[in-house]
């Protein structure tokens, strides 16, 4: 069976009439229309750079009254034009042909532009959008990060592609210009060591399991050597699909807190040496909540630094013992008592029972008990023997 032949066009439907397309006059007004409607300056030039046609936000951002630049040189009515930056595109563009974008900042009218500009066959196609507040914001937020102790980063997801702040490169005591501006570049600098929770954190985030991304971690320094940084970041951006475009945070160096933090450490490691050496700890207890804390000293040294709350502590101490300490305790958290100096043992039901000689005082300005507690059982054991 052979296919029928089919018309290269279907009849309308009786009583529908053929869709006629706008005629071109029509089009050509509705896009007149809407480039007079633009908020963008649109300038039509001429291959003397004579105005041929400017919209009505050109003659705004030119501060000129409506229909009085057609038909002159752009340079004679804006005579600083001559010799810049924007002149120069102009003349690249007519030579070479090849569209450019580009800010220009314009003395007269201390104001900025972005200018847009195209070859046509009779000159250039110059679209221009005043700029000025979006620059001065740009620098108001550029002189408050740079005052500030934080770095700032800005972060293309799809590129790789990170913005920096100065300080941002202060930190890693480099210049922007000398930081490749590309995600590789950074995960470069990443400790080893802490590379692993740094992806781990970032995953988390761009699940949305997390509000924020806040790691700290080490990075390498231009000088070879290691600092500490504390990174926040957010997803500020995302897709149809809600994968993460774009994100921003700061960077802080936090490399002298983690000296100051390490040399504390240092103390508090030679103060325990000292206490085992005394058979000592130094103990904290917070009246208001209970809590005992036993700040260094080994366990052999009392048995004392497991009770981790007040009564749990109390109730090692031997029956006899342990309601004239459990007083004494608690008058000099009241501040009945300026300084208490007492000895108790210590319950032990499968050995005899370890004597602990405490000296305690009140420290009323950070509402709290310190104190140091020493094994004297031997001293005791001694005294007994003479």
């Amino acid at each position: 069976m052979m296919a029928p032949d089919i018309p290269e066009s279907l009849p309308p439907a009786a009583g529908a009439a053929a869709a006629a397309p706008p005629a071109e006059g029509v089009l050509l007004r509705e896009a007149l229309d809407l480039i007079e409607k633009l908020p963008i300056g649109v300038w039509l030039l001429d291959r003397e750079i004579r105005v041929l046609y400017a919209n009505p936000q050109a003659h705004v951002d030119s501060q000129r009254p409506p229909g009085s630049m057609v038909g002159r040189r752009l340079y004679e009515m804006f005579p600083a034009l001559v010799g810049s930056d924007i002149a120069r595109a102009h003349a690249r563009v007519l030579a070479g042909g090849v569209p450019e974008r580009f800010e220009s900042f314009y003395p007269p009218f201390d104001a900025w532009y972005e200018l847009r500009v195209y070859p046509m066959a009779a000159g250039l196609a110059v679209f221009t959008e005043n700029i000025t507040e979006r620059k001065r914001r740009d620098e108001r937020l550029a002189a408050a990060l740079e005052g500030s102790s934080e770095g700032f980063f800005d972060w293309n997801v799809r590129t790789g592609e990170v913005v920096r702040s100065p300080v941002f490169a202060r930190i890693l005591g480099g210049d922007p210009a000398s930081l490749e501006p590309h995600l590789d570049a950074w995960r470069a600098r990443i400790h080893p060591d802490d590379l692993a929770r740094v992806d781990a954190a970032r995953d988390a985030h761009f699940r949305g399991e997390t509000p924020a991304m806040e790691l700290e971690y080490r990075v390498r320094h231009e000088d070879g050597g290691w600092r500490w940084v504390l990174v926040r970041g957010r997803v500020l951006e995302r897709g149809p699909d809600g994968a993460p475009l774009r994100v921003a945070g700061t960077l802080t160096d936090l490399t002298e807190r983690h000296r100051r933090d390490e040399a504390v450490q240092r103390g508090r490691d030679l103060l325990a040496a000292a206490l085992d050496a005394g058979g000592m700890v130094v103990l904290e207890w917070l009246p208001v909540t209970g809590e005992v804390r036993w700040i260094a000293g080994p366990e052999r040294a009392t048995r004392l630094d497991a009770p981790r709350s007040f009564d749990a502590a109390v109730a090692a101490v031997h029956p006899d013992d342990r309601e004239e300490l459990r007083a004494g305790l608690l008058a000099l958290a009241r501040g009945d008592l300026p300084v208490l100096s007492t000895r108790y043992r210590l319950a032990d039901a499968d050995h005899a029972p370890r004597w602990v000689e405490l000296t305690a005082r009140r420290d009323a300005a950070a509402g709290r008990v310190v104190g140091v507690a020493r094994d004297i059982t031997e001293e005791k054991r001694l005294e007994q023997q003479l």
